[in-house]
Protein backbone atom coordinates (compact mmCIF):
# COMPACT_ATOMS: atom_id res chain seq x y z
CA UNK A 1 0.00 0.00 0.00
CA UNK A 2 1.16 3.59 -0.61
CA UNK A 3 2.35 5.42 2.46
CA UNK A 4 0.05 8.15 3.78
CA UNK A 5 2.23 11.32 3.60
CA UNK A 6 -0.32 13.59 5.27
CA UNK A 7 0.62 15.17 8.62
CA UNK A 8 -0.10 13.07 11.68
CA UNK A 9 -2.65 15.63 12.91
CA UNK A 10 -4.78 15.31 9.76
CA UNK A 11 -4.77 11.55 10.03
CA UNK A 12 -5.82 11.68 13.71
CA UNK A 13 -8.62 14.15 12.85
CA UNK A 14 -10.01 11.84 10.13
CA UNK A 15 -9.86 8.87 12.49
CA UNK A 16 -11.89 10.76 15.09
CA UNK A 17 -14.52 11.81 12.50
CA UNK A 18 -15.06 8.29 11.10
CA UNK A 19 -17.34 7.05 13.95
CA UNK A 20 -19.46 10.19 13.73
CA UNK A 21 -19.91 9.72 9.96
CA UNK A 22 -20.94 6.08 10.49
CA UNK A 23 -23.41 7.13 13.16
CA UNK A 24 -24.87 9.83 10.92
CA UNK A 25 -25.19 7.39 8.05
CA UNK A 26 -26.89 4.83 10.30
CA UNK A 27 -29.26 7.45 11.66
CA UNK A 28 -30.24 8.56 8.18
CA UNK A 29 -30.94 4.99 7.12
CA UNK A 30 -32.98 4.39 10.26
CA UNK A 31 -35.06 7.52 9.66
CA UNK A 32 -35.73 6.54 6.05
CA UNK A 33 -36.73 3.00 7.01
CA UNK A 34 -39.00 4.30 9.78
CA UNK A 35 -40.74 6.60 7.31
CA UNK A 36 -41.29 3.70 4.94
CA UNK A 37 -42.75 1.58 7.72
CA UNK A 38 -45.05 4.40 8.76
CA UNK A 39 -46.39 4.81 5.24
CA UNK A 40 -47.09 1.10 4.84
CA UNK A 41 -49.49 1.08 7.78
CA UNK A 42 -52.16 2.40 5.45
CA UNK A 43 -52.04 -0.99 3.72
CA UNK A 44 -51.79 -3.12 6.87
CA UNK A 45 -53.37 -1.08 9.66
CA UNK A 46 -53.74 -4.00 12.06
CA UNK A 47 -50.00 -4.69 12.05
CA UNK A 48 -48.34 -2.25 14.41
CA UNK A 49 -44.56 -2.61 14.18
CA UNK A 50 -42.82 -2.62 17.54
CA UNK A 51 -39.87 -0.79 16.13
CA UNK A 52 -37.52 -0.93 13.21
CA UNK A 53 -36.24 -4.45 12.83
CA UNK A 54 -33.29 -5.51 10.74
CA UNK A 55 -32.55 -9.17 10.08
CA UNK A 56 -28.78 -9.68 10.18
CA UNK A 57 -28.07 -12.56 7.83
CA UNK A 58 -24.29 -12.64 8.14
CA UNK A 59 -22.63 -15.74 9.50
CA UNK A 60 -20.95 -13.45 12.03
CA UNK A 61 -24.26 -12.25 13.44
CA UNK A 62 -25.30 -13.83 16.76
CA UNK A 63 -28.17 -16.30 16.58
CA UNK A 64 -31.48 -15.35 18.11
CA UNK A 65 -35.20 -15.62 17.44
CA UNK A 66 -36.54 -15.41 13.92
CA UNK A 67 -35.53 -17.30 10.81
CA UNK A 68 -32.44 -15.26 9.98
CA UNK A 69 -30.80 -14.67 13.30
CA UNK A 70 -31.04 -11.86 15.86
CA UNK A 71 -33.55 -9.10 15.15
CA UNK A 72 -31.72 -5.85 15.88
CA UNK A 73 -33.48 -2.58 16.60
CA UNK A 74 -32.44 0.65 14.88
CA UNK A 75 -30.30 2.62 14.94
CA UNK A 76 -27.94 -0.26 15.74
CA UNK A 77 -27.36 -1.40 12.16
CA UNK A 78 -25.09 -4.38 11.61
CA UNK A 79 -22.71 -3.74 8.72
CA UNK A 80 -22.13 -7.50 8.61
CA UNK A 81 -25.62 -7.95 7.09
CA UNK A 82 -25.10 -8.78 3.42
CA UNK A 83 -28.61 -7.77 2.37
CA UNK A 84 -30.60 -6.47 5.39
CA UNK A 85 -34.35 -6.24 4.85
CA UNK A 86 -36.62 -4.07 6.97
CA UNK A 87 -39.72 -5.92 8.13
CA UNK A 88 -42.71 -5.16 10.31
CA UNK A 89 -41.96 -7.92 12.82
CA UNK A 90 -45.05 -8.87 14.82
CA UNK A 91 -44.78 -11.16 17.82
CA UNK A 92 -41.54 -12.60 16.50
CA UNK A 93 -42.90 -13.13 12.99
CA UNK A 94 -40.79 -12.74 9.90
CA UNK A 95 -42.14 -13.48 6.45
CA UNK A 96 -42.00 -17.04 5.17
CA UNK A 97 -41.40 -15.61 1.68
CA UNK A 98 -38.03 -13.94 2.13
CA UNK A 99 -36.55 -14.46 -1.37
CA UNK A 100 -33.09 -13.73 0.01
CA UNK A 101 -31.35 -16.97 -1.00
CA UNK A 102 -31.07 -19.01 -4.22
CA UNK A 103 -33.02 -21.79 -2.53
CA UNK A 104 -35.90 -19.43 -1.69
CA UNK A 105 -36.02 -18.14 -5.27
CA UNK A 106 -35.99 -21.70 -6.61
CA UNK A 107 -38.99 -22.65 -4.47
CA UNK A 108 -40.80 -19.45 -5.45
CA UNK A 109 -40.30 -19.97 -9.19
CA UNK A 110 -40.46 -23.75 -9.52
CA UNK A 111 -42.94 -24.89 -6.86
CA UNK A 112 -45.33 -26.49 -9.39
CA UNK A 113 -42.72 -28.16 -11.65
CA UNK A 114 -43.06 -31.73 -10.25
CA UNK A 115 -46.74 -32.02 -11.22
CA UNK A 116 -46.48 -31.40 -15.00
CA UNK A 117 -43.20 -33.31 -15.05
CA UNK A 118 -44.82 -36.40 -13.49
CA UNK A 119 -47.89 -36.16 -15.72
CA UNK A 120 -45.70 -35.63 -18.79
CA UNK A 121 -43.67 -38.72 -17.87
CA UNK A 122 -46.83 -40.81 -17.50
CA UNK A 123 -48.11 -39.58 -20.87
CA UNK A 124 -44.78 -40.47 -22.48
CA UNK A 125 -44.91 -43.99 -21.01
CA UNK A 126 -48.47 -44.40 -22.27
CA UNK A 127 -47.45 -43.14 -25.69
CA UNK A 128 -44.64 -45.70 -25.86
CA UNK A 129 -46.84 -48.58 -24.68
CA UNK A 130 -49.52 -47.75 -27.25
CA UNK A 131 -47.02 -47.68 -30.11
CA UNK A 132 -48.02 -44.10 -30.87
CA UNK A 133 -45.34 -42.26 -32.82
CA UNK A 134 -46.85 -38.86 -32.18
CA UNK A 135 -49.36 -38.43 -35.00
CA UNK A 136 -50.72 -34.91 -35.48
CA UNK A 137 -54.02 -34.16 -33.76
CA UNK A 138 -57.11 -33.21 -35.71
CA UNK A 139 -56.84 -29.51 -36.48
CA UNK A 140 -59.51 -27.04 -35.51
CA UNK A 141 -60.28 -23.40 -36.20
CA UNK A 142 -58.28 -21.01 -34.05
CA UNK A 143 -60.76 -18.14 -34.16
CA UNK A 144 -64.41 -17.56 -34.81
CA UNK A 145 -64.95 -16.77 -38.45
CA UNK A 146 -68.21 -14.92 -38.90
CA UNK A 147 -70.97 -17.17 -40.17
CA UNK A 148 -69.03 -20.44 -39.89
CA UNK A 149 -70.03 -21.65 -36.46
CA UNK A 150 -70.26 -20.90 -32.76
CA UNK A 151 -67.83 -18.56 -31.01
CA UNK A 152 -66.24 -21.28 -28.87
CA UNK A 153 -63.30 -23.36 -30.09
CA UNK A 154 -61.84 -26.59 -28.80
CA UNK A 155 -59.58 -26.06 -25.82
CA UNK A 156 -59.04 -29.44 -24.26
CA UNK A 157 -56.80 -30.40 -21.35
CA UNK A 158 -53.65 -30.42 -23.47
CA UNK A 159 -54.55 -26.86 -24.55
CA UNK A 160 -55.11 -25.67 -20.99
CA UNK A 161 -51.85 -27.31 -19.80
CA UNK A 162 -49.38 -27.28 -22.73
CA UNK A 163 -46.49 -28.33 -20.48
CA UNK A 164 -47.98 -31.85 -20.28
CA UNK A 165 -46.76 -32.43 -23.85
CA UNK A 166 -43.10 -31.55 -23.28
CA UNK A 167 -41.91 -35.15 -23.19
CA UNK A 168 -44.16 -36.47 -25.96
CA UNK A 169 -43.09 -37.26 -29.49
CA UNK A 170 -44.09 -34.43 -31.84
CA UNK A 171 -45.05 -32.17 -28.96
CA UNK A 172 -45.79 -29.31 -31.37
CA UNK A 173 -48.68 -31.31 -32.82
CA UNK A 174 -50.48 -31.22 -29.47
CA UNK A 175 -52.93 -28.45 -28.61
CA UNK A 176 -52.46 -25.54 -28.62
CA UNK A 177 -51.45 -26.29 -32.18
CA UNK A 178 -48.05 -25.10 -33.32
CA UNK A 179 -46.90 -23.87 -29.90
CA UNK A 180 -43.09 -24.25 -29.99
CA UNK A 181 -41.49 -26.78 -27.70
CA UNK A 182 -39.40 -24.13 -25.95
CA UNK A 183 -42.56 -22.28 -24.92
CA UNK A 184 -44.00 -25.48 -23.45
CA UNK A 185 -40.81 -26.00 -21.45
CA UNK A 186 -41.04 -22.38 -20.31
CA UNK A 187 -44.51 -23.08 -18.94
CA UNK A 188 -43.25 -26.23 -17.23
CA UNK A 189 -40.23 -24.60 -15.61
CA UNK A 190 -41.86 -21.37 -14.43
CA UNK A 191 -44.87 -21.88 -12.20
CA UNK A 192 -46.05 -18.29 -12.48
CA UNK A 193 -45.97 -18.25 -16.28
CA UNK A 194 -47.97 -21.51 -16.25
CA UNK A 195 -50.52 -19.94 -13.91
CA UNK A 196 -50.72 -16.95 -16.23
CA UNK A 197 -51.43 -19.25 -19.19
CA UNK A 198 -54.23 -20.99 -17.31
CA UNK A 199 -55.77 -17.62 -16.43
CA UNK A 200 -55.53 -16.74 -20.13
CA UNK A 201 -57.49 -19.94 -20.83
CA UNK A 202 -60.09 -18.78 -18.30
CA UNK A 203 -60.42 -15.39 -19.99
CA UNK A 204 -60.92 -17.01 -23.38
CA UNK A 205 -63.62 -19.48 -22.37
CA UNK A 206 -65.52 -16.91 -20.28
CA UNK A 207 -65.53 -14.45 -23.20
CA UNK A 208 -66.78 -17.15 -25.57
CA UNK A 209 -69.54 -18.22 -23.20
CA UNK A 210 -70.65 -14.63 -22.75
CA UNK A 211 -70.76 -14.13 -26.51
CA UNK A 212 -72.69 -17.37 -27.02
CA UNK A 213 -75.19 -17.13 -24.14
CA UNK A 214 -75.43 -13.32 -23.93
CA UNK A 215 -74.98 -13.71 -20.18
CA UNK A 216 -72.15 -13.49 -17.68
CA UNK A 217 -69.35 -11.10 -16.83
CA UNK A 218 -66.74 -11.94 -19.44
CA UNK A 219 -63.17 -13.11 -19.02
CA UNK A 220 -61.41 -10.10 -17.52
CA UNK A 221 -64.17 -9.41 -15.00
CA UNK A 222 -63.95 -13.01 -13.81
CA UNK A 223 -60.18 -13.34 -13.67
CA UNK A 224 -58.97 -9.86 -12.65
CA UNK A 225 -60.30 -9.87 -9.03
CA UNK A 226 -58.62 -13.20 -8.38
CA UNK A 227 -55.34 -12.15 -10.00
CA UNK A 228 -55.21 -8.84 -8.11
CA UNK A 229 -56.11 -10.50 -4.82
CA UNK A 230 -53.50 -13.21 -5.32
CA UNK A 231 -50.76 -10.69 -6.14
CA UNK A 232 -51.83 -8.48 -3.22
CA UNK A 233 -51.59 -11.44 -0.86
CA UNK A 234 -48.08 -12.33 -2.04
CA UNK A 235 -46.95 -8.72 -1.62
CA UNK A 236 -48.47 -8.61 1.86
CA UNK A 237 -46.76 -11.86 2.80
CA UNK A 238 -43.39 -10.59 1.62
CA UNK A 239 -43.67 -7.24 3.40
CA UNK A 240 -45.68 -8.09 6.50
CA UNK A 241 -46.14 -11.85 6.82
CA UNK A 242 -49.85 -11.25 6.21
CA UNK A 243 -50.65 -14.85 5.28
CA UNK A 244 -49.12 -16.25 8.47
CA UNK A 245 -52.11 -15.01 10.45
CA UNK A 246 -55.76 -15.95 10.31
CA UNK A 247 -57.65 -15.17 7.07
CA UNK A 248 -58.67 -11.53 6.58
CA UNK A 249 -56.14 -10.39 9.18
CA UNK A 250 -55.31 -7.23 7.23
CA UNK A 251 -55.97 -5.72 3.81
CA UNK A 252 -53.45 -7.89 1.95
CA UNK A 253 -54.77 -11.04 3.60
CA UNK A 254 -58.34 -9.98 2.79
CA UNK A 255 -57.43 -9.43 -0.86
CA UNK A 256 -55.82 -12.87 -1.02
CA UNK A 257 -58.63 -14.89 0.53
CA UNK A 258 -61.28 -12.72 -1.06
CA UNK A 259 -59.74 -13.42 -4.46
CA UNK A 260 -59.89 -17.17 -3.88
CA UNK A 261 -63.47 -16.87 -2.65
CA UNK A 262 -64.36 -14.93 -5.79
CA UNK A 263 -62.85 -17.47 -8.18
CA UNK A 264 -64.51 -20.33 -6.29
CA UNK A 265 -67.92 -18.72 -6.82
CA UNK A 266 -67.09 -18.12 -10.48
CA UNK A 267 -66.10 -21.78 -10.90
CA UNK A 268 -69.48 -22.79 -9.47
CA UNK A 269 -71.19 -20.51 -12.03
CA UNK A 270 -69.01 -21.86 -14.85
CA UNK A 271 -69.81 -25.50 -14.07
CA UNK A 272 -73.50 -24.65 -13.93
CA UNK A 273 -73.24 -22.96 -17.35
CA UNK A 274 -71.61 -26.03 -18.89
CA UNK A 275 -74.37 -28.24 -17.51
CA UNK A 276 -76.98 -25.82 -18.86
CA UNK A 277 -75.46 -25.98 -22.34
CA UNK A 278 -75.80 -29.76 -22.34
CA UNK A 279 -79.29 -29.65 -20.83
CA UNK A 280 -80.59 -27.25 -23.51
CA UNK A 281 -79.40 -29.70 -26.18
CA UNK A 282 -81.15 -32.59 -24.38
CA UNK A 283 -77.83 -34.10 -23.36
CA UNK A 284 -76.81 -35.51 -19.98
CA UNK A 285 -75.37 -32.91 -17.64
CA UNK A 286 -71.78 -34.09 -17.14
CA UNK A 287 -70.60 -32.10 -14.10
CA UNK A 288 -71.36 -32.59 -10.42
CA UNK A 289 -71.32 -28.93 -9.44
CA UNK A 290 -71.39 -29.40 -5.68
CA UNK A 291 -68.27 -31.53 -6.05
CA UNK A 292 -66.44 -28.21 -5.66
CA UNK A 293 -66.93 -28.69 -1.92
CA UNK A 294 -65.28 -32.13 -1.79
CA UNK A 295 -61.49 -32.05 -1.31
CA UNK A 296 -59.78 -33.91 -4.13
CA UNK A 297 -62.93 -34.24 -6.21
CA UNK A 298 -62.98 -30.46 -6.75
CA UNK A 299 -59.86 -30.78 -8.92
CA UNK A 300 -61.48 -33.64 -10.84
CA UNK A 301 -64.52 -31.45 -11.52
CA UNK A 302 -62.25 -28.75 -12.93
CA UNK A 303 -60.57 -31.27 -15.24
CA UNK A 304 -63.94 -32.56 -16.44
CA UNK A 305 -65.17 -29.01 -17.10
CA UNK A 306 -62.25 -28.42 -19.47
CA UNK A 307 -62.96 -31.64 -21.36
CA UNK A 308 -66.73 -31.30 -21.65
CA UNK A 309 -66.70 -27.64 -22.64
CA UNK A 310 -64.21 -28.43 -25.40
CA UNK A 311 -66.37 -31.38 -26.48
CA UNK A 312 -69.46 -29.16 -26.57
CA UNK A 313 -67.86 -26.65 -28.92
CA UNK A 314 -66.70 -29.47 -31.19
CA UNK A 315 -70.27 -30.75 -31.41
CA UNK A 316 -71.72 -27.29 -32.03
CA UNK A 317 -69.22 -26.53 -34.78
CA UNK A 318 -69.57 -29.95 -36.37
CA UNK A 319 -65.87 -30.74 -35.89
CA UNK A 320 -64.06 -33.91 -35.00
CA UNK A 321 -62.72 -33.71 -31.46
CA UNK A 322 -59.04 -33.01 -31.13
CA UNK A 323 -57.08 -35.81 -29.60
CA UNK A 324 -56.52 -35.40 -25.88
CA UNK A 325 -53.84 -37.73 -24.54
CA UNK A 326 -54.45 -36.67 -20.96
CA UNK A 327 -58.07 -37.80 -21.18
CA UNK A 328 -57.01 -41.06 -22.85
CA UNK A 329 -54.80 -41.88 -19.88
CA UNK A 330 -57.20 -40.72 -17.14
CA UNK A 331 -60.71 -42.12 -17.81
CA UNK A 332 -62.37 -40.09 -15.06
CA UNK A 333 -62.00 -37.00 -17.26
CA UNK A 334 -64.31 -38.29 -19.99
CA UNK A 335 -66.86 -40.46 -18.20
CA UNK A 336 -70.37 -39.17 -19.03
CA UNK A 337 -71.28 -38.78 -15.36
CA UNK A 338 -69.08 -39.26 -12.31
CA UNK A 339 -70.12 -39.48 -8.67
CA UNK A 340 -67.87 -38.83 -5.70
CA UNK A 341 -68.08 -42.32 -4.24
CA UNK A 342 -67.74 -43.82 -7.71
CA UNK A 343 -64.48 -41.97 -8.30
CA UNK A 344 -62.89 -43.01 -5.03
CA UNK A 345 -63.97 -46.67 -5.18
CA UNK A 346 -63.28 -47.63 -8.83
CA UNK A 347 -59.56 -47.81 -9.63
CA UNK A 348 -60.31 -48.40 -13.32
CA UNK A 349 -61.41 -44.75 -13.49
CA UNK A 350 -58.19 -43.40 -12.03
CA UNK A 351 -55.87 -44.33 -14.89
CA UNK A 352 -55.90 -46.46 -18.04
CA UNK A 353 -53.86 -49.31 -16.59
CA UNK A 354 -53.44 -50.97 -19.98
CA UNK A 355 -51.64 -47.91 -21.36
CA UNK A 356 -49.38 -48.00 -18.32
CA UNK A 357 -48.45 -51.61 -19.06
CA UNK A 358 -50.43 -53.33 -16.31
CA UNK A 359 -52.57 -55.65 -18.43
CA UNK A 360 -55.77 -55.18 -20.38
CA UNK A 361 -58.53 -56.16 -17.96
CA UNK A 362 -58.72 -52.84 -16.16
CA UNK A 363 -58.44 -50.93 -19.40
CA UNK A 364 -61.35 -52.86 -20.95
CA UNK A 365 -63.42 -52.33 -17.82
CA UNK A 366 -62.82 -48.62 -17.99
CA UNK A 367 -63.90 -48.54 -21.65
CA UNK A 368 -67.13 -50.40 -20.83
CA UNK A 369 -67.91 -47.84 -18.18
Amino acid sequence: ALADKRPQGDRDKETMQAPSRDAARAGLLAALAAALLASTQAFAPSMQPRGLAVAARSSFAPKGHGRHGLLLRAPVLRRTASAPRVTAAMEGYTSMMTLDTPEAWAIFLFWSVPLPLVIGTLLRIAQGNSGDSGLPVQTSATKWEKGTGEPGIQRNLMWAFPSFACLLNSAESQPPLNMPLWQRWGLLLNSWVALGWYLFYKVQIEDELKEFTKEGLGGLAVVAPFALGFIGGLIGEYLYGSLEHEPFYDLCSSLFYGGFGWIYVQQFILYSKVNELYRKDNLTEPLLVWGLLVPGYNFVTGIRQIHFLSKYWAMKRGEEMQRDQFSELFPFATKETLGVIELFTKPELWVNWELMGFGSSSGEAAKEK
